[in-house]
């Protein structure tokens, strides 16, 4: 980690004949030289939480080079404008770079919006404890589910439909303003009753029920007190 942590800048900004490379957004500021000339950028962003990202020069000077901008692997939208074009991104961008090459100096910025849609994640089927379950990311986050914000009866059946749609609500967890996924489109079932304590017994009566699923960015969990906690959940047809 401290070695990841020192080269960082190294992953964010990278230099070839004539050329920048962007690899990680994130807020920041940088000077690099090509072909003899300063190159000032400045990067403004909430990135991962938002997809908005503005890089803009702030070199008086104008450089004539060009700029590599990473497209993660999981963008199926989104756009990057620049002097008063705009370029329409699909999932054919993905886990590319896109070059874009002018003359640049302060103000010139270029705007990078991506579409950070949750989506469903499914394991390889080798991943056996993972069979017919899903997990959910936005952007490059991934998300989980705390028993504390469920109200239903058995935890552990809580699933997500396959055709699940999710809102962004903006919550503070451990001093952290974080965005929250939720859906009404869960799944639970009404817990058997185990008091006899026997390993199994017949499945009868079945009580299924609908759901809202509360869904927390994975690093922010366990900090408002015990409970269960689930990546992987059941997946209902």
């Amino acid at each position: 980690m401290l070695r990841i942590l020192s080269q960082a800048s190294e992953y964010t900004y990278a230099l070839g004949e004539e050329a920048i490379y962007i690899g990680i957004y994130g807020a920041s500021n940088t000077t690099l030289h090509v072909a003899g000339k300063t190159v000032k950028i400045e990067q403004q962003t909430d990135y991962p939480f938002d997809g908005k990202i503005v890089l803009t020069f702030a070199q008086e000077e104008v450089v004539q080079c060009t700029l590599h901008l990473r497209i993660p692997s999981w963008v199926k939208s989104g756009s990057i404008t620049t002097k008063g074009k705009t370029r329409l991104l699909t999932e054919e961008d993905a886990n590319t770079f896109i070059p874009f090459s002018d003359n640049w100096k302060a103000p010139d910025s270029i705007i990078i919006e991506f579409d950070l849609q949750p989506r469903l994640m499914a394991a390889h089927p080798l991943v056996e404890a993972s069979t017919h379950q899903v997990a959910v990311m936005r952007g490059p986050i991934l998300y989980c589910s705390e028993e504390i914000d469920q109200q239903e009866d058995n935890y552990a059946s809580l699933g997500i439909r396959s055709n699940a749609q999710f809102t962004v609500e903006m919550k503070s967890i451990a001093n952290t303003t974080v965005p929250v996924l939720m859906t009404k489109d869960g799944v639970s079932y009404a817990s058997l009753n185990w008091s006899d304590k026997n390993l199994y017994q017949e499945l009868v009566n079945l009580q299924v029920q609908p759901s809202t699923v509360t869904l927390i960015p994975y690093f922010v969990w366990d900090n408002r007190g015990l409970g269960g906690m689930k990546i992987w959940h059941p997946l209902y047809l």
